[in-house]
């Protein structure tokens, strides 16, 4: 059970911190680009809006799977998200027994150890990296709902769609955030956001979030397939994320079960005097030590 509770643990702590700075290994491809105007970029950006949810909830239960270093561990449990509430994700332990869970609210980022009666809860503002570079709830729900974000924005409307640039093959397109869209920081300059999509459907189909300034490197790809449709809107039932660093190396894949609209559920976790706050420092520091 150690190294369930060390791998869910490690993923939420390289989620929040080092979630959206990430290093992009370079695709190779003998495909031609397309030089496209200004014009039918944001054609094709207005098409992959169109494919964004309808729905305001989604509930479901999901299939977790994850590898980091070596170690493995596959759990069920369920996912809830309600755009711009809340986005919560329970994992159980044997099937039965919750094991730990993940909320994520435009306020904080909470993570429950229910097997140690212990929790994470960072206000956004707090955890540096996210606060000096725009990064937030809206970040990582864009991730969750395959759609496309921007730091320091809380959604892409049509006069955003400006801040992207496309770059058009033959069967897929690469969406750039352009880098005057980005916080002028150093971390910012050195971070990349990339998308790709389908260039038929214009599903987005991977989101890799890089950064790379001299040795100090870290990655984020987030791959979405499986697409049903739900509410009218193609959805993806397999989201596999990938994180690295110079020393976690973390594979996860979540397995969508059938989607449901449902609004009759709590959209904030409840906590007793039994759980022992911790800093998501210390509990790294309590990891390293294993």
């Amino acid at each position: 059970m150690r190294h369930i509770y060390n791998i869910i643990a490690l993923l939420f702590i390289a989620c929040v911190i080092t979630g959206c700075k990430s290093s992009q290994s370079t695709v190779s491809t003998t495909q031609a680009i397309k030089e496209t105007s200004a014009a039918e970029d944001i054609s094709f950006l207005r098409k992959v809006s169109d494919n964004y949810q309808y729905a305001q909830n989604i509930t479901t239960k999901v299939k977790f799977s994850a590898s980091m270093n070596g170690e493995s561990v596959s759990l069920s449990g369920s996912l809830k998200m309600r755009r711009d509430d809340v986005i919560q994700v329970s994992l159980m332990a044997l099937g039965f027994i919750e094991a730990a869970r993940f909320e994520f609210t435009p306020e904080y980022a909470l993570f429950i150890d229910r097997l140690h009666k212990t929790c994470v809860r960072e206000k956004y503002e707090d955890i540096k990296f996210l606060k000096d570079n725009g990064l937030n709830f809206y970040s990582f729900q864009a991730l969750f709902w395959d759609e496309l974000f921007c730091p320091g924005k809380n959604t892409i409307g049509e006069g955003d769609l400006t801040l992207f640039s496309v770059d058009r093959l033959s069967d897929k397109a690469d969406i750039t955030l352009k880098k005057e869209a980005k916080p002028d920081t150093d971390i910012m300059n050195a971070t990349s956001f990339k998308w790709t999509s389908d260039s038929k459907t214009s599903k987005i189909t991977q989101a890799n979030v890089n950064y790379a300034n001299g040795k100090d490197k870290a990655s984020l790809s987030w791959g979405y397939s499986n697409f049903k449709t739900f509410s009218r809107k193609p959805f993806p039932m397999t989201q596999n994320i990938k994180i690295e660093t110079p020393n976690v190396k973390v594979n996860a894949t979540v397995t969508f079960g059938n989607l449901d609209n449902n609004s009759d559920w709590n959209n904030r976790t409840a906590l007793s005097d039994k759980y022992k706050k911790v800093s998501i420092e210390s509990l790294f520091s309590q990891l390293a030590k294993q």
